[in-house]
């Protein structure tokens, strides 16, 4: 105990080990959602359930553990919501690239994560674009992932090229239940309202499967299992690193800087800590949140990240990294559990995307709309991101839009780290429209 309280500084930091572990199971069940929901989104690209859940978890465990110990920081770190969209649906869906090749670019966006963290470039890149651009990026991706909800769930379905509400059925009724239940707990701020609503639209659904001839549950034959490894190296590097590959990685890269760099910022705001670029312990933070994001594509998902859930636990009383440590523990038992967690439907899960899209959204506040010169990129980011059903493309056409406009209307915006930027969105635009 003592190499414990001497090595995390609890004694300094005014913490106790019970503080830090009930801090560290609030982090946890915040966060917990995403072991069932990330296997979901990653298994649209064609992803064996079974092994997502083993690497979902393992991730999560690895990071977070490596970020209390490493940093000292009582920050989780799990796959990122938004950014596991994006690998599913645009790299893999939109632009046909295999999963294996997609894990291969997470590496590749991870070791340049590592570069800019080292060369001290990470928190000048992410002030060098305006404060729309970042804002409407969290909303549009917010957006979107409400959007993959209610498409995943049966809800809204396509006729003539439009949206329509679908017609309602014992499974688009359990979603509407559980999301009308899901909004109303987490407004009364119950704990763990996701992974509450998943249990009860689970129960459910499994007794209208053994009672009725409708299935909304695939029963499994068996609830525990040994863990499915057979994600870890399946990366594809050579291909991964191809020039064809170069939009997938940058998006992996700006939505990991943005995400996570933004999550940290508030972060050490909620415990009163200053956001001091010479800080070392800002530096090993940065520097773990970089390193696992590519550790991601070896064990096999999405890029991780440090996630916004870990501010409960720091609400909580958690200061020091045995917070982080104590959260990424918890997530080991749940590997023995991948049958049970891959037989939850999308319409139980579906109602978690739309509260976290409803969640981003909120940043949408932060453009200046009343300025057209921050509204214009501020809203072709968002709107981009739905009508092409790319993040990429809405990132894209967001950034060159500030850029032309910024162009002939203020130049003092424009600065040579954004106009790398510029020129790597107008690479991904390109490559958008098969133009190479």
């Amino acid at each position: 105990m003592d190499f414990i309280t001497n090595f995390f500084d609890l004694t300094k930091n005014k913490t106790t080990i019970k503080k830090e572990f009930l801090a560290g199971l609030a982090s946890f069940l915040a966060i917990s959602y995403i072991i069932i929901v990330n296997p979901k989104i990653l298994a649209a690209a064609g992803m064996p359930l079974n092994a997502l859940v083993t690497s979902t978890i393992i991730i999560a465990a690895i990071a977070s553990i490596s970020m209390g110990v490493f940093a000292k920081n009582p920050f989780v770190i799990a796959p990122g919501m938004g950014i596991n969209v994006f690998f599913s649906y645009t790299a893999v869906g939109m632009y046909g690239i295999p999963w294996q090749t997609v894990l291969g670019a997470t590496l590749w966006s991870g070791i340049i994560f590592i570069l800019l963290v080292a060369f001290n470039v990470r928190a000048k890149l992410m002030l060098s674009l305006p404060n729309s651009v970042k804002s409407a990026l969290g909303a549009g991706v917010g957006l979107f992932i409400a959007y993959i909800g209610f498409v995943d769930s049966g809800f809204i379905t396509t006729t003539n090229n439009l949206f329509i509400i679908a017609p309602i059925t014992l499974k688009t009724a359990l979603f509407l239940f559980c999301l009308i239940l899901l909004l109303i707990l987490f407004i009364k701020k119950a704990p763990a309202p996701i992974l509450i609503v998943i249990i009860i639209g689970y129960a459910i659904g499994y007794l209208v499967t053994s009672f009725s001839s409708n299935e909304i549950i695939h029963i499994p034959s068996k609830i525990f299992d040994t863990p499915d490894f057979s994600l870890f190296m399946q990366l594809d590097m050579i291909n991964g690193a191809k020039f064809a590959i170069i939009p997938t990685i940058f998006t992996f890269m700006f939505l990991c800087l943005f995400d996570s760099t933004g999550t940290i910022a508030g972060l050490y705001g909620s415990m009163n800590k200053k956001l001091d670029q010479n800080d070392k312990q800002l530096k090993k933070t940065f520097l773990v949140d970089a390193t696992n994001a590519g550790l991601s594509g070896i064990i096999g998902t999405s890029p991780a990240t440090v996630v916004i859930e870990s501010g409960v636990g720091i609400a909580q009383g958690g200061r020091t990294g045995l917070t982080a440590v104590f959260a990424g523990m918890m997530f080991l038992p749940f590997l023995f559990l991948a049958p049970l967690i891959s037989s939850i439907p999308m319409e139980i899960v579906a109602p978690s995307l739309i509260l976290i899209g409803i969640m981003m959204m909120q940043q949408v506040t932060k453009v200046q709309w009343e300025d057209l010169t921050h509204a214009i990129p501020a809203f072709f980011t968002i709107l981009m991101m739905i009508m092409s059903s790319s993040i990429s493309t809405g990132i894209a056409c967001g950034i060159l839009s500030w850029f032309f406009i910024a162009l002939f209307c203020n130049r003092k915006e424009i600065n040579p780290m954004a106009s790398i930027i510029v020129i790597l969105c107008a690479i991904m635009f390109l490559h958008t429209i098969n133009v190479f």
